[in-house]
């Protein structure tokens, strides 16, 4: 049995559509997945700031001494923003948080001296 030309051309249309939109969906799963979080390369005094996708926070892994810092967040399309916090010598962990609305692409922390 033969199937008619116009069948088989239909069919092989719906065979590259398919195969389409399925490379196209890994490829979306794909970037998607890669989204990792971003540091800044140096510390300061123990604390640097992390990123990733809209977010940010600041990050200690040991403060090296009694300061107060300031963190700031760029987000794209939007007005930098500021954030401040006091950490005490050997703190460890996160302080402050920043959401952007769009996509973050850094936080920077430094020591603040008003």
């Amino acid at each position: 049995m033969e199937f008619p030309t116009s069948q088989l051309l239909r069919s092989r249309k719906i065979a590259k559509t398919t195969l389409t939109i399925a490379m196209a969906l890994v490829a979306f799963g794909a970037t998607t997945a890669t989204a990792n979080a971003s540091a800044e390369d140096h510390w300061t005094y123990g604390c640097r700031g992390y990123w990733y996708g809209t977010s940010g926070h600041g990050y200690c892994k040991k403060a090296t001494k009694s300061m107060e810092l300031q963190i700031h967040y760029a987000c794209q399309g939007e007005p930098d923003t500021y954030g401040f916090a006091e950490v005490a010598k050997g703190y460890e962990g996160t302080f402050d948080r920043w959401e952007c609305t769009f996509d973050m692409t850094h936080a920077t922390v430094t020591r603040y001296d008003a």
